[in-house]
């Protein structure tokens, strides 16, 4: 990965839409989600270390950035659950944050941060029951 946040159009330089569809007597459902960098304005040099630092950067814009980011997807896809799954602490802990306040300016958005790190460290992967329960009712609305 070279690039990492979003442009001024809010456009992230990573974005991945992933679409699972089942079949299953005569009927299909699909399971639709996209995941890629936090929508700010925010850049990580890439180097040899383990974890880059990262670079948040306080713009007047960030707002705009944000709202254009997540507008975009609720008139692809209508409905939107945003699942923020970075680390808490550290580098990445200043990046969630800065991410939490500005989706909190967001009322159409849900958005849910998970400390995947912190729940789900040294194997512990059944503590993403956590996480689905929070979720499990946007799962029923979305059919």
């Amino acid at each position: 990965m070279w690039r990492r946040g979003a442009n001024l159009e809010g456009d992230t330089a990573n974005f991945i839409e992933t679409e699972q569809l089942l079949e299953y007597d005569g009927h299909i459902s699909s399971f639709l989600q996209v995941r890629g960098s936090i929508p700010l304005l925010w850049e990580q040099i890439v180097d040899l270390s383990y974890k880059p630092r990262l670079n948040i950067i306080n713009h007047d814009q960030t707002p705009k950035v944000v709202e254009h980011h997540f507008n975009d997807l609720l008139q692809r896809y209508r409905g939107c659950v945003a699942v923020d799954l970075t680390d808490k602490h550290g580098d990445e802990g200043l990046l969630s944050n800065a991410y939490t306040e500005e989706m909190q300016k967001l009322p159409n958005v849900r958005y849910i941060s998970f400390d995947f790190h912190q729940s789900c460290g040294n194997g512990n992967f059944d503590n993403m029951k956590l996480l689905y329960d929070e979720i499990s009712e946007d799962f029923e609305k979305q059919g």
